[in-house]
């Protein structure tokens, strides 16, 4: 029985396939082969998506690159962005992007190995609005992250954007400083408006209590940035001009801040269910996330290596997939009350309800994103702030309220002192959390082989839940193959 989300298996399948490119663990083939069998829909095709996302990846990334600590070379520097970062040793200009040619000193020739270069604050640097021929040292770092430390800049023809949006950037940062008179302040928005973390106390203050997401891009952002831009243009445009016109904000938006993965899947999905409601099309959420996927894994499959990839695409399908269970068992504890009941309550009854209803609403997300995520986080970071579950029950509403006010006052900027003012003490919640609640969840290691079993495990239950036909159709061949094997039936047909 087909799904109605074609799009998210044929992601898994390229996910599946790159994964397997990039670290050269096979295992990965076994993911599509068990959700295709369990689900016993497109297995050939899933076996042709897999192995094409796996002679695609090594095209673009061959397996063979630099494993010394330092190769010296000369190589061609693609540009893909550029940014101020923040470090214990101080601040730099961090270049990203990519060394499409490295020819090392023995002759050895490597191509697309992913690069960063560093350069102090103070020091001058070369603009980024071309790319460059280097000569230098190349410095590995685990897997195929790499630093190049170079010696010279040959500027070669072309021109690059990079160096127009990080002007941008700058500008919009200027901006922020001049009218939030509080520099944390103008710190959080200029990383909610362009992307960039370039304080670094800010992430450490959100890293304890396990907020940290919400000062990346993501759906979250795009989502309350459409709201905003489609209330204020409903009021004086029809709904389909209204539609084009927050296609083409969103989309410059996109190009202003960059291609991150997590900036990437927002706008694909808010761009598909855009252009659904301009054709008058229904969008289907995890087909739409399906298609993110594809897309960028075929504009670049490195990207499924990045840990914001990874927790932006599970979080995701968490929500999708585990929400609506999770409040269902909840409401054995919070149970929702009809209509018509509520109808006969006193207005503090309905209050009480209200404020329930809330609160079963926000632990259905809470635990619905930290059942897909921890695993991941647990393995890459080795521990967990438990304050995470409790923060993140209201933190991201007063954040979201904060953001609305914000957008507000670039409209209207005398609300820039109410927004610096409320944004300060709202910065004070996680500057000041409590130390003796800071208790960690540790291990000192966790089998990759569990962490992928895991997230196949909640993947298949989600999608079990969803499709109710689809779980009655592998629940009765189940109990049919149980009594074909035991002789023993669950349940008896009464004469």
């Amino acid at each position: 029985m087909p799904l109605a989300y074609p799009a998210l298996l044929a992601g898994i399948d390229l996910l599946c396939g790159a994964a397997a490119a990039l670290t050269g663990d096979l295992y990965y083939f076994l993911i599509p082969l068990c959700v295709h069998i369990l689900f016993r829909m497109h297995f050939y095709r899933g076996i042709f998506f897999v192995l094409f996302a796996y002679a695609y990846t090594l095209w673009i990334y061959p397996p063979q690159f630099p494993t010394e600590p330092k190769t010296p070379g000369k190589a061609a520097f693609s540009i893909r962005s550029l940014k101020v970062a923040s470090s214990a040793f101080g601040k730099n200009y961090m270049y990203e992007g990519t060394l499409s040619t490295f020819t090392a000193e023995d002759g050895t020739n490597y191509r697309n190995l992913p690069c960063r270069i560093m350069i102090p604050l103070k020091k001058n640097r070369p603009p980024a609005s071309c790319n460059y021929s280097l000569e230098g040292t190349l410095c590995a770092k685990e897997g195929r992250n790499f630093f190049f430390k170079p010696v010279s800049w040959t500027p070669l023809p072309g021109w690059n954007i990079a160096e127009m949006r990080f002007l941008a950037k700058t500008a919009v940062s200027n901006y922020l400083k001049r009218h939030l008179k509080d520099p944390k302040v103008a710190s959080f928005f200029s990383s909610l408006a362009t992307g960039d973390i370039d304080e670094r106390a800010l992430s450490l203050e959100f890293g304890k209590i396990g907020v940290n997401h919400l000062l990346a891009i993501s759906g979250f952002h795009f989502a309350l940035l459409t709201a905003f831009c489609s209330f204020i243009l409903s009021l004086f445009l029809p709904r389909k001009t209204t539609t084009i016109v927050l296609l083409i904000v969103l989309s410059a938006y996109f190009f202003f801040v960059g291609n991150a993965p997590s900036v990437q899947r927002a706008w694909i999905g808010i761009f598909i269910f855009l252009i659904g409601s301009l054709f008058d099309l229904r969008s289907n959420a995890l087909n739409s996330l399906g298609c993110a996927l594809c897309i960028e894994i075929l504009v670049d499959p490195y990207c499924v290596t990045h840990l914001g990839f990874q927790l932006s695409f599970l979080a995701t399908l968490a929500i999708l997939l585990l929400y609506a269970p999770c409040e269902k068992l909840l409401s054995l504890l919070l149970p929702k009350r009809p209509l018509s009941l509520l109808a006969l309550m006193t207005p503090l009854h309905q209050t009480g309800h209200l404020f329930s209803s809330m609160i079963r609403k926000a632990l259905a997300l809470n635990i619905a994103v930290h059942l897909v995520t921890l695993p991941v986080l647990l393995f890459v970071f080795l521990k967990f702030p438990w304050l995470s579950l409790l923060y993140n029950l209201f933190f991201p509403f007063w954040v979201g309220l904060s953001i609305f006010l914000f957008l507000f006052s670039l409209i209207f900027p005398p609300l820039h002192a109410v927004n610096n003012a409320f944004t300060s003490a709202l910065l004070q919640l996680p500057a000041h959390s409590p130390a003796l609640w800071q208790f960690y969840l540790r291990t000192k290691t966790l089998p990759y082989a569990m962490v992928i079993g895991l997230l196949l495990l909640f993947f298949c239950m989600g999608i079990l839940y969803k499709e109710p036909p689809l779980r009655a159709l592998w629940f009765s061949g189940l109990t049919t193959r149980w009594h074909q094997t035991t002789g023993y039936r669950f349940f008896k047909r009464q004469s």
